[in-house]
């Protein structure tokens, strides 16, 4: 959804001092932000939503209220009562589509196919262990930091630092993405 509008918008929308969480089964394209507070997870949503939920210490509050919506929703839900001409109805016609689509394959079996079965999606790794290792750092860190200090927007200083040179000899994770800097993967500091 990044790369269609106005999803792709949005993201680059809000302040620099906002905070993006971006959950994604692989690395896509530019996938790491240059933004010092983004947070990126790779793997199944599911599983990285209870991780982050379990970092901030917050795990136990959310599954609680999970629980509470749960039981809501099954109080509210409405059992239909059977009407027995709709159901009969509802019968004939089921009986009556079966009876068409046999007629239908006794009518087109020399045209009839097997159908193929479907092609096995398999995912191509598009980063290695050290990138991998470099984005759970950043990511443990960024959420280490969050939880000590109290809820509060970050100072914007209005410095930038100075751009960096690119190394010579820079390595085959370097040229993947320049963000993953140790710059980058240290853990935001905030003004008091």
């Amino acid at each position: 959804s990044l790369a269609v509008a106005p999803f792709s918008d949005i993201v680059n929308s809000v302040s620099r001092s906002t905070v993006r969480l971006l959950i994604n089964r692989q690395i896509v394209g530019a996938f790491l932000s240059p933004r010092q507070h983004d947070i990126t997870m790779i793997g199944d949503l599911e599983m990285n939503v209870k991780e982050f939920l379990t970092k901030l210490d917050v795990i136990d509050n959310v599954m609680e209220l999970m629980k509470k919506e749960n039981a809501e929703n099954e109080k509210k839900k409405i059992v239909p009562k059977k009407n027995m001409s709709t159901n009969t109805v509802a019968n004939d016609r089921l009986k009556a589509a079966e009876k068409f689509i046999e007629q239908k394959r006794s009518f087109s079996t020399l045209n009839h196919r097997p159908q193929e079965s479907p092609l096995e999606f398999q995912t191509n790794t598009v980063f290695n262990d050290t990138t991998k290792s470099m984005i759970e750092k950043h990511n443990d860190a960024l959420l280490l930091n969050r939880r000590r200090v109290k809820p509060v927007l970050p100072a914007i200083s209005s410095r930038k630092p100075p751009p960096r040179p690119p190394s010579p000899s820079s390595s085959s994770s370097d040229s993947m993405d320049s963000s993953l800097s140790e710059d980058a993967l240290k853990p935001f500091v905030v003004k008091r």
